[in-house]
């Protein structure tokens, strides 16, 4: 998350003219969002003007599809008719087989699941029944083959990995539902106490008052283990067992850690990851109690808690991320100058814009508190913060769209129905911008795959899909799914991968034209995001009225999957 305060004092001259014309919270509603031509010099140019709010066509009725023969203390269907014109062209039934077949056939013949499994780590239940167990889907970690041992060496901080480690979280929580199946169910798990344990790392001492704080990651105990099929495993977190630094997080020792002995930590939690964090809440929520497993529907128990104890402290206090110092005192990060780190504030710019990162305290309200605590976004669409935010870094594209997405789920789950409805027409909006922008798909080669999987995963939230954007996700999800189908390391183990360092992840970006390898890169889907498939088919949130993507019942069924 880059640092805006600099750029935000830059452009301040312009915002009082602009400030009556962009608040996506505060008052909200359609009044709220700014105008397409109030814009600051510099920023997004959405390409041509669109309508004016009160113009886009959205039609809501109030009604409900739950069956009434489901029992359940979870909604079973999205609880309103949302409608929506449709633009492009439809798929066809051919082209949603087809479609259906690459992203399943990928999923079956690269073994993604069991390779997920193999390759995510953290600490071991074979190591020391005494110390909690759990995995996370790692980043800035390097493989070495060595026979039957496959060497994880940790280089790096890894300060997103829980951004990447919940976006499948939520697809095996879905795949585990519809299906029953411990393959995504054990990933449950284990992912499920990988989020309690970044919070278990930033304990010090047997009786710390102050719990529930997130590491950005952890580094434990160096350990070797034996998985299936002979595979062995050793984990080597020393390399990156060193004091450092960095304006947006530090890597201190944890010498007193009451489960795990000595450890080290990477402090100061950012907001990078957290909408994916809360978006992952709703499902953990369900699981909890509906899960076939008990181990299962336990180990999701007590990510809800300390997530409801995550976001409480953030509203408690001032909606800004506290984290804690090599003494184990929290606090709120702080730059030289005294001003509260952008990265752990929602509330940094709230004096000049108000609500600008409604979306971001709204969540937090819901999942710590289970009510609004007086946060109202309205559409949520669009203001000025977002202006400048997008055009500092890219990435503050993921990181509003997705506060945005989990608002909608978690005013769905505390049954706050009509600020969800509401919250959704303002996705409705957000994604017509996103349509008509034409800086960004020049600016970035991966702004349609990144739109897909925004895409995909707001229709699990109750979005209709318009035929165009269904084409969008099909075109971009297949050709990723045919990209990565071609790894040749799936299984790491295999006799047929050499001895020696090699990356154990696929890459991402790839020739624009397959069968000619010197054609321009190509930024595919990213991989976390290729699984946005299964909590698709299985949302109950799944709108009626959207055009039709995927043929769920081949996806929710692995028995099926390649067909």
């Amino acid at each position: 998350m880059t640092v805006l305060r600099t750029m935000f004092l830059g452009v301040l001259s312009g915002l009082v003219a602009l400030a009556g014309c962009g608040d996506s919270g505060g008052g909200g509603g359609k009044d709220a969002i700014a105008s397409p031509d109030a814009r600051a010099d510099g920023a997004v140019d959405v390409g041509k003007e669109l309508p004016e709010p009160e113009e886009v066509v959205v039609e809501v009725e109030e009604g409900t599809d739950v069956a009434p023969e489901v029992q359940s203390q979870f909604l079973q269907a999205l609880p309103f008719v949302l409608n929506r014109t449709d633009v492009g062209e439809p798929l066809t039934e051919e082209e949603i087989a087809e479609f259906t077949k690459k992203i399943t056939t990928f999923y079956k013949e690269s073994g993604f699941f069991d390779w997920l499994w193999w390759t995510c780590h953290g600490m071991d239940a074979s190591y020391d029944p005494g110390m909690p167990d759990y995995k996370l889907f790692w980043q800035d970690t390097g493989s070495v083959k060595e026979g039957d041992t496959l060497r994880f060496v940790h280089h790096g901080g890894a300060d997103n990995l829980t951004l990447r480690t919940t976006k499948i979280l939520n697809n095996a929580i879905a795949a585990y539902l519809a299906s029953g199946d411990m393959k995504f169910g054990r990933l449950v798990e284990q992912y499920s106490k990988g989020l309690v344990a970044l919070s278990l790392a930033l304990e010090w001492g047997e009786d710390d008052p102050v719990k529930y704080l997130q590491a950005r990651a952890v580094f434990a105990l160096d350990h070797e283990y034996t998985m299936e099929g002979g595979r062995k495993v050793k984990l080597e977190y020393g390399p990156v067992k060193k004091h450092k630094y960095d304006w947006n997080a530090h890597t201190i020792p944890n010498v007193e850690n009451p489960y795990w002995g000595e450890i080290w930590v990477r402090t100061m939690r950012s907001k990078d990851d957290v909408p994916h964090m809360y978006r992952s809440v709703p499902l953990l929520r369900r699981v909890a109690v509906e899960g076939a497993d008990e181990s299962v529907r336990e180990a999701a128990a007590l990510a809800v808690e300390y997530m409801e104890g995550f976001a409480k402290d953030i509203v408690d206090n001032g909606y800004q991320i506290r984290t804690k110092d090599e003494d184990g005192n929290a606090f709120v990060p702080l730059n030289e100058n005294g001003t509260v780190n952008d990265l752990a504030s929602f509330v940094l710019y709230e004096d000049a814009i108000p609500g600008a990162e409604c979306t971001a305290k709204l969540g937090s309200a819901f999942i710590g508190y289970g009510e609004t605590k007086d946060n109202d976004c309205g559409l949520a669409d669009h203001n000025f913060y977002e202006d400048v935010a997008t055009e500092g870094h890219y990435f503050n594209h993921a990181i509003i769209r997705y506060f945005h997405i989990a608002a909608v789920s978690n005013a769905l789950t505390a049954g706050e129905h009509d600020m969800a409805r509401t919250l959704l027409i303002g996705l409705i909006e957000r994604a017509d911008r996103y349509a008509a922008d034409q800086k960004g798909p020049v600016e970035h080669k991966e702004w349609h795959a990144d739109l897909a999987g925004f895409l995909i995963a707001s229709a699990a939230t109750g979005f209709p899909l318009t035929s165009a954007e269904a084409r969008l996700v099909a075109e971009q999800y297949g050709d990723s799914a045919e990209h990565y189908q071609g790894f040749a390391y799936w299984d790491p183990w295999d006799e047929s991968v050499p001895d020696g360092e090699f990356n154990y992840k696929p890459p991402r970006s790839g020739p624009s034209e397959p069968e000619d390898p010197d054609s321009d890169p190509h930024d595919h889907v990213r991989l976390p995001e290729m699984t946005f498939a299964l909590e698709y088919c299985w949302s109950p949130f799944r709108n009626p009225k959207g055009a039709l993507l995927l043929d769920c019942d081949i996806v929710l069924d692995p028995s099926r999957w390649g067909e």
